[in-house]
C-alpha cells in the first residue's frame, strides 16, 4: 500500500473474498516522457563508409532532402554537402555504395525514404510528373531543358504506309556439299603444316 500498487480497499475485499483476484492500483504518479529519438548512432567500424553512401543516394535518389539522407545514415548535413561538390577531404577516394549494403541502414527504411521522397517531388519511379517540375538537390531550380538545334537537318523522306521492308537474306549456312570457301584452303593448309611437323 505504502508503495502504491495496491488499496487498503483491495486488500479487504480479497480477505472478504477468498475466490476473488486482487488488481493492482493504477499509478498516480507522473511518467516519464519517453525520449524522441534522436541522431542514428553509426558504429565507429562503419563511419567511413558514409561518405560512399551518401554518394550512392545523391547519384541514384536526387530527390531526397538533406535531412531524409542524414536521418538515414546518421551524418550530418555538412558532410552531404562536401559530397555533394567534391570538397570532401576524402573526395578522391569516395565510391558510391548501397547503404543497405554496407549495413548502415534497413533495406525498409530505404524504401519507406524513397517512397516519401518521390510522393514530395511529385516522381515516379525517376520520372517527373507533369503537373509540377521537380526542383533539384538543395531546393535548386529545376533544370531548363536545352535549347533547339540552331543547324535544321533535312527531314527524312516519308516511307509510305503499304510499302513492305526488304527482304533480308539469311545467313550463309555450313553446307557439306556447296563449295568450300575462301577460308579453307588456309584451314586445309594449317592442317598439312601439322602432320608435317
Amino acid at each position: 500500500v505504502q508503495a502504491g500498487e495496491l488499496t487498503q480497499e483491495e486488500l479487504d475485499r480479497c480477505e472478504s473474498d477468498p475466490n476473488a483476484v486482487m488488481q493492482a492500483a493504477k499509478p498516480d504518479l507522473p511518467q516519464p516522457k519517453a525520449k524522441t529519438k534522436g541522431a542514428r548512432y553509426t558504429p565507429v567500424a562503419k563511419r567511413q563508409d558514409r561518405p560512399d553512401a551518401i554518394a550512392w543516394l545523391l547519384k541514384n535518389y536526387p530527390e531526397m532532402s538533406d535531412g531524409q539522407i542524414s536521418k538515414l545514415i546518421g551524418t550530418t548535413k555538412p558532410t552531404i554537402n562536401s559530397v555533394r561538390d567534391r570538397s570532401h577531404w576524402n573526395a578522391p577516394n569516395i565510391k558510391p555504395q548501397n547503404p543497405v549494403g554496407l549495413g548502415l541502414c534497413s533495406a525498409d527504411d530505404l524504401e519507406k525514404t524513397i517512397a516519401v521522397a518521390r510522393a514530395r517531388a511529385g516522381t515516379v519511379h525517376g520520372r517527373a510528373t507533369a503537373q509540377e517540375p521537380t526542383a533539384g538537390p538543395a531546393g535548386m531550380a529545376p533544370a531548363t531543358p536545352p535549347p533547339a538545334d540552331p543547324m535544321p537537318t533535312e527531314p527524312a523522306a516519308p516511307v509510305p504506309a503499304h510499302q513492305e521492308p526488304a527482304p533480308v537474306a539469311p545467313a550463309e549456312v555450313l553446307d557439306p556439299t556447296k563449295e568450300p570457301s575462301a577460308m579453307a584452303p588456309i584451314a586445309q593448309e594449317d592442317a598439312g603444316d601439322q602432320r608435317d611437323s
